[in-house]
C-alpha cells in the first residue's frame, strides 16, 4: 500500500508547532466539539497522532481514521484506531453522532478527493448528528509562510475556500453554518498568550476583519 507522506514525520509531528500555542487551539477545538459529543460513537477523520480524539476517549466511543500507519501507531491506546482514506470510510451510513475533521483538508490537493471525503463525512454521519470541518483559511494572509516552514505541509496542498465546503455540503442536503476562528500566531511567546487570546476574541468580532482568520470552522446538523 502506498506509503503516506505523514509516516516519514510522525516522531515529530506533534512538535512542529510551538506546545502552548498547540494548546491554546487545542482548547478551542475541545470547547466546540465537546457539547456535540452526545452519546457517541464519534469519528475523527484524519486523526494523526489522535491529539483531538484523547481528549474525548472517556466520554464516548471514538474512532480516529487516517491514512498513515505511523500516525495512528503513535495514537494513544485508548482510541480505536483505522487505516483508512477519509474517501472511502469503511463504515455504515449514518453510524456517528459526531464526524469531524481538523487541518485535514488542505491535504487534499485533488478537489475532487475533498468532494468525495465531505461527501463520505455526511453518509457516516447519523441523523441528529453534526458534522464538523476545521480547517485553514486561504483568506488568511499567514499561512504560506507558516506551510513552508512546517515538514507536515512539505507535499502539494490546496487550501480549500470556504465557499466550496459549504457547496459540497448543500450538495448532501445539509444546510452548513460556520465562523472563521484564529489569530495567534505560531511565535507567539508564551508569556503573551493570554494577551493575544482576548486580542483574537476581538478580531474575531470585527466585520470584515475576521473573515481573514486563520481557520474556517463550519458545522452541519443532519436532520
Amino acid at each position: 500500500m502506498k506509503k503516506s507522506h505523514f509516516d516519514g514525520i510522525a516522531e515529530i509531528y506533534d512538535e512542529t508547532i510551538p506546545s502552548h500555542v498547540a494548546l491554546h487551539y487545542l482548547e478551542r477545538r475541545r470547547n466546540l466539539l465537546e457539547p456535540l459529543l452526545g452519546d457517541g460513537p464519534v469519528l475523527d477523520v484524519g486523526a494523526g497522532t489522535g491529539t483531538i480524539a484523547s481528549l474525548f476517549a472517556k466520554k464516548v466511543s471514538i474512532i480516529g481514521v487516517d491514512f498513515s500507519f505511523e500516525m495512528l501507531r503513535r495514537a494513544k491506546p485508548s482510541i480505536r484506531r483505522t487505516h483508512a482514506s477519509g474517501a472511502a470510510l469503511p463504515f455504515r451510513s449514518e453510524t456517528f453522532t459526531l464526524v469531524y475533521s481538523v487541518a485535514m483538508l488542505h491535504h487534499l490537493f485533488d478537489p475532487d478527493a475533498t468532494v468525495r471525503v465531505i461527501k463520505e463525512m455526511w453518509r457516516v454521519t447519523a441523523h441528529g448528528g453534526t458534522i464538523v470541518i476545521w480547517d485553514h483559511n486561504p483568506l488568511n494572509p499567514y499561512w504560506p509562510f507558516l506551510m513552508a516552514r512546517v515538514p507536515q505541509d512539505d507535499e502539494p496542498t490546496r487550501l480549500v475556500p470556504l465557499t466550496e465546503i459549504c457547496e459540497i455540503l448543500r450538495s448532501c442536503g445539509a444546510n452548513p453554518i460556520y465562523n472563521r476562528w484564529g489569530w495567534v500566531p505560531d511565535f507567539c511567546p508564551q508569556w503573551f498568550l493570554k494577551t493575544a487570546s482576548c486580542m483574537e476574541q476581538c478580531l474575531e468580532r470585527i466585520p470584515g476583519l475576521r473573515k481573514f482568520s486563520a481557520h474556517n470552522v463550519v458545522t452541519a446538523r443532519k436532520a
